[in-house]
């Protein structure tokens, strides 16, 4: 579950299990998805979810109606499923933008050291905004199993209902 706070996103944990992602890399997402008992366009309907795609565009690109993929979101499987996903396409898209990092740091460094007094506080300030990367936030996307997403929709009525807040 993320929650805005200001411009970053702040995510809220629960103490739920995630399934590992390690796996064989020559296996497609879909192929990965195959076990979680979904339907051809249940997993096509996952995939279209995890690339962005609303839920409105993902039924239309399936040609059903927006209550079936949506009615869909609320299974377990089709969760943990869209979970794992996303997952691994946060995964993949930091593993890229860290192998960026040597170099835009050595870009930073040298716009650090130019003489010209504008750049460098350009530079500076760049700097310091981005330090916050390193305040520890990281993006959770949710359980990545059918038990550990049942898990978590329990803890989340209990919370609900101790606190007596609605889900």
């Amino acid at each position: 579950m993320t929650r805005k706070n200001g411009s970053h996103d702040a995510v809220a944990t629960r103490p739920v299990s995630v399934a590992p992602l390690t796996r064989p890399q020559n296996l497609t997402p879909a192929e990965r998805i195959a076990g979680y008992g979904l339907s051809p366009r249940q997993q096509r309907a996952v995939l279209l979810l995890a690339e962005g795609k609303t839920v409105t565009e993902a039924a239309k690109a399936l040609d059903l109606s927006r209550e079936t993929v949506s009615g869909w979101q609320r299974r377990a499987a089709f969760e943990a499923a869209l979970n794992l996903v996303r997952a691994e396409i946060m995964e993949s898209a930091t593993g890229r933008l860290l192998r960026l990092v040597y170099r835009a740091t050595e870009a930073m460094e040298q716009a650090l050291q130019s003489e010209d007094e504008q750049v460098r506080l350009k530079a500076a300030i760049e700097v310091l905004r981005q330090t916050e990367l390193l305040s520890g936030t990281r993006y959770y996307p949710g359980p990545t199993t059918p038990d550990a997403v049942e898990q978590a929709r329990a803890h989340d009525e209990e919370m609900a209902r101790l606190f007596k807040f609605s889900t």
